[in-house]
């Protein structure tokens, strides 16, 4: 899972038992499983006090409490649960009616018997109307539970809609405390519905679930609702042994799945629940406490964190085809779900609080640090969006020490992967510092340098003026001497020209070069060739290739064309290789094939097809008995040179094309460039990378090559 969460449409069954970061719904409530105990207290509360306040931290999944563990056993008691998420920017009407609205959904998506609002009727009025009841598709009288979940957000959000927030603290108070609104007391003064209403009757009853950092905003209506300080429950993180069903799929039902072996089942809850405790170096001490140290009874948990990793492990079984999550599988990925958890939480937020978490949630010793809200949100390192963002996301939380709001990271678990990528980025920046030094020093040579070349240059004027109208003499006497076409002139007339030219380089005196190189046989480059080439092991042959995908063969020493315009690609031939051997050549093609030719005819040999786009460089083992190609569809792949038989999957690691590669001297070893901007290391054994990708360029990376140690320290880049 890319980003640790299950698709919004993945259904909760056997084979995908936890949701990740989402909440479970009633639906999934047969999977749902370590929260007997709150979501029996949860009915307790609610059977005895027409309000019940449930509260608890981020990540302790009190949604899935609401919806997985209390709906069902309220439903069991003829209790019609009514889910309801206020929008508390709608200003089209008061907030409450949205909980009205929400009501007749249920009612019609249960089937349930009742009688309709009247038109402009309030909520109130129609709750406790004298004809108003509601039975179930069994004949059982129904009681209507109003479930306003996430309550937060009506502090969040409220003054963006003030007057509707201020409207909904007096509805909600009207409904809870039974106390006639004040616009219907006055039409009832009036002599108007009083019949038709039961003034003392409360047939419904209201839960609010909020985070538990909203709860002395919350405590502030406690004027005018009285009962919010009464019938409460907190949510508390959940201890290990109840860890130990979500893990395991255990409930009164029995199992509901079997991916997770027994004897992992405890590792994962101890990799979940790892405490550290202790200060940093400032505090003259230090300490590490992990799970495994702790006494199981002491354990707790993060539900959400649990759920996490326990969906991204499940991801990771089914994509090997796995048949349980085990030990192995948990020590290899466990911590990079985490990581991934971590890099999509802050992949999109500003570089400034991202440092912020990195730097200030965190000791340099590693340890979970907290920092006081309203400091992080005066310094700018913090804005409400982004702190609401995060909290969302079940990276932060917010927590109430010693009077005062303060933000910290949602679990010890996570700061290994913080502390990580702090390091990561550090390192990064100091490479990066230390290149600007290199790049200032060296400018500061330059410079230097360029203001004595200037002074030489001035001294020199006169000398350079004569040595030029020599140089142009020995060009003028090498062009007489070819052009009498005398034997023993050639080799004087050569002699000249390049003196000449090395006196002074320069078009004349070039000229004398390209004179001399016509009079002769030798060839100082193939300048028929308009793309790449490659030397045979001997060093007597240069194979080379064109962009109508043709292929010639030359010889070095006389530069005459041994193998002419042989035929074998339908596209533009990028790369050439000689077999170490010399007894085959291998070109890649912009038609997205290799194709192996015999190094003493020319003959074109077998095609090999497999990439998905053009292919940009080509190589061959030390023992030439491997090909590896680098390919614009951001894959290695490796080939049998004998049988042109791929081997294996595809090398799958950069994210941009691959338009370099090249073999280690002893085979052991791939390094491949892209336009990526960086090199990556494959074992050419097991197909695998090679610790980190080599960062640093600010371009592709269109040449690599071992030095002859096949020394990984030595190993060359070049950048365009």
């Amino acid at each position: 899972m890319s980003a640790q969460l299950l698709a919004v449409g993945t259904v909760i069954d056997a084979q995908n038992p936890w949701p990740g970061l989402r909440a479970f719904d009633e639906v999934a409530q047969g999977f749902f499983s370590g929260r007997d105990a709150e979501s029996a207290e949860l009915v307790r509360l609610v059977g005895q006090a027409p309000l019940t306040v449930l509260f608890g931290k981020s990540g302790l999944g009190k949604t899935s409490l609401v919806q997985a563990g209390l709906f069902p056993r309220l439903r069991q008691q003829n209790i019609l649960p009514v889910y309801v998420r206020l929008d508390v920017r709608d200003r089209s009407a008061p907030l409450v009616e949205q909980a009205a609205a929400a009501l007749q959904a249920e009612i019609g998506r249960h089937g349930v018997d009742t009688t309709a609002p009247n038109a402009g009727e309030s909520l109130w009025e129609h709750l406790h109307g004298h004809a108003v009841e509601w039975w179930s598709p069994k004949n059982q009288p129904l009681t209507p539970l109003f479930v306003f979940d996430q309550f937060e957000e009506a502090f969040i959000h409220g003054e963006e809609n003030a007057a509707a927030i201020e409207q909904l603290r007096l509805d909600l108070a009207d409904l809870i405390e039974n106390r006639i609104p004040e616009d219907l007391a006055r039409r009832i003064e009036a002599g108007a519905l009083a019949e038709q209403l039961d003034l003392r009757g409360q047939r419904y009853k209201v839960v609010l679930s909020f985070r538990e950092d909203f709860l002395p905003e919350v405590e502030g209506w406690k004027t005018e609702l009285p009962s919010l300080m009464r019938n409460r429950l907190r949510l508390l993180p959940m201890r290990a042994d109840r860890a130990l069903q979500v893990v395991s799929g255990e409930t009164p039902a029995g199992r509901t799945h079997e991916l997770v072996s027994d004897a992992t089942v405890r590792e994962i809850v101890r990799f979940v629940a790892a405490v550290q405790t202790g200060d940093d170096k400032a505090s003259q001490s230090k300490s590490l406490r992990k799970a495994a140290d702790l006494p199981w009874e002491k354990l707790e948990t993060e539900p959400a964190l649990l759920s996490l990793l326990c969906a991204g492990l499940n991801e990771k079984r089914k994509a090997r085809a796995l048949a349980t999550i085990d030990a192995a599988l948990l020590k290899e990925t466990g911590q990079a779900v985490i990581r991934d958890f971590y890099e999509n939480c802050v992949v999109d937020i500003p570089e400034k609080t991202r440092r912020f978490i990195e730097d200030a949630l965190i000791t340099e010793g590693g340890f979970r640090n907290s920092y006081p809200l309203q400091d992080a949100l005066d310094q700018g390192l913090l804005t409400e969006p982004l702190l609401r963002q995060l909290v969302d996301r079940r990276l932060l939380r917010i927590d109430h020490q010693l009077g005062a709001d303060r933000v910290e990271l949602i679990h010890d678990r996570i700061t290994g992967v913080v502390r990580e990528h702090r390091d990561h980025e550090r390192e990064r920046e100091r490479t990066k510092k230390q290149r600007r030094m290199q790049w200032l020093g060296a400018s500061l040579v330059v410079i230097l340098i360029t203001i004595s070349t200037v002074f030489f240059f001035l001294w020199q004027s006169t000398q350079m003026a004569l040595q030029r109208a020599t140089a142009l003499k020995l060009a003028i006497e090498s062009k007489t001497i070819l052009n009498s076409s005398l034997p023993e002139g050639t080799s004087l007339g050569l002699q000249l020209a390049l003196a000449s030219f090395k006196l002074a380089p320069g078009p004349d005196t070039f000229g004398a070069i390209q004179s001399a190189e016509n009079a002769t046989a030798a060839v100082l480059w193939i300048r028929e060739s308009n793309g790449p080439f490659a030397f045979s092991p001997d060093g007597r042959r240069i194979a080379s290739g064109s962009s109508d995908g043709s292929l010639q063969i030359w010889d070095v020493e006389s530069g005459a064309l041994l193998v002419k315009s042989l035929n074998g690609h339908s596209g533009a031939i990028h790369s050439i290789a000689f077999s170490p051997n010399g007894e085959r050549i291998v070109s890649g093609s912009q038609d997205k094939t290799l194709r192996l030719w015999d190094a003493a005819t020319g003959t074109p040999g077998k095609s090999l097809s497999g990439h998905n786009e053009a292919i940009y460089s080509v190589a061959f083992s030390p023992d030439s008995t491997r090909i590896v190609s680098a390919s614009g569809d951001k894959t290695l792949r490796l080939w049998d040179a004998s049988t042109g038989a791929p081997l294996g999957m595809p090398l799958e690691g950069h994210s941009g094309e691959v338009v370099s590669v090249a073999y280690s001297p002893d085979g052991s070893q791939i390094v491949s460039g892209s336009n990526d901007y960086k090199l990556q290391r494959w074992d050419a054994a097991n197909h695998s990378t090679i610790g980190m990708p080599l960062e640093g360029h600010s371009g592709e990376v269109v040449s690599v090559a071992y030095s002859p140690d096949g020394k990984a320290d030595r190993l060359r880049r070049i950048r365009q």
